[in-house]
């Protein structure tokens, strides 16, 4: 599952540098990664249900039947690029064709490039501290509040989204910010270096923060401000 899952974020991301204007990508950037916190968001709150009333068997076939519905809808109405879609207007079609920064057919790519360029490991290795950060909050945070801070575990998915739904609107306020930094002049890898210093300084100290709480209060106070703090950490494509 995670192996075909992988291809998705480049995928998209070649995706919306052919459907969207170079000064808009970020905002659809965020937008598509603000669907991660709210699906998460939608999960904490029907598993528990889906599991009381049918059993935890139908947790993972009533997801995987939505992630079907999703990809024939998804092939109907998605082309690659804007020329291909039947129902895109002269008007859009003009309008992507100046303003897209992708164009032409796909060609292979330079996989040996790839692994020899600077900028690429730097990205791995943010993507890598990203999700390692958000795995442990995911999998973690329940957990602490419950045992350590004595919640009862019922109560605990209603409180669990708290973060996730900052995340959903700190990404795309992120993905605003970030676009009017590049449209007022300043370099596209000055703004991504500046948006990442913040996002893994602030969690990284968010981190450390989180071993002192000794409330719910406190202990969810700091994982909001790291669910907004990593939000401005996104990169600009």
């Amino acid at each position: 599952m995670e192996l075909i899952k992988a291809v998705t974020f480049p995928s998209v991301y070649s995706l919306i540098s052919r459907w969207f204007p170079s000064n808009e990508t970020t905002k659809a950037v965020a937008l598509n990664a603000s669907g991660i916190p709210v699906g998460t968001v939608l999960a904490l709150l029907l598993t528990p249900i889906i599991v009381e009333q049918l059993g935890w068997e139908w947790a993972f076939y009533l997801f995987g039947l939505l992630g079907v519905v999703w990809y024939v809808v998804w092939a109907l109405t998605v082309t690659t690029n804007p020329e291909d879609h039947a129902k895109i207007s002269t008007k859009e079609l003009l309008y992507m064709r100046s303003n897209a920064p992708a164009k032409g057919k796909i060609s292979r790519p330079p996989i040996g490039a790839f692994l020899r360029n600077k900028a690429v490991w730097t990205i791995i290795v943010v993507h890598f501290c990203t999700n390692w950060t958000s795995y442990v909050f995911l999998s973690w945070l329940p957990k602490y509040v419950n045992d350590g801070l004595g919640v009862p575990f019922a109560a605990i998915g209603l409180i669990a989204i708290l973060p996730h739904l900052t995340s959903f609107i700190c990404l795309n306020i992120a993905g605003k910010i970030a676009d009017r930094l590049v449209q007022r002049g300043y370099a596209t890898t000055f703004v991504r270096t500046l948006l990442q210093t913040i996002g893994f300084g602030g969690l990284a100290t968010c981190l450390l923060l989180i071993t002192t709480a000794d409330t719910v209060c406190v202990c969810y106070w700091i994982a909001l401000s790291r669910q907004r703090i990593r939000s401005r950490g996104n990169w600009r494509t």
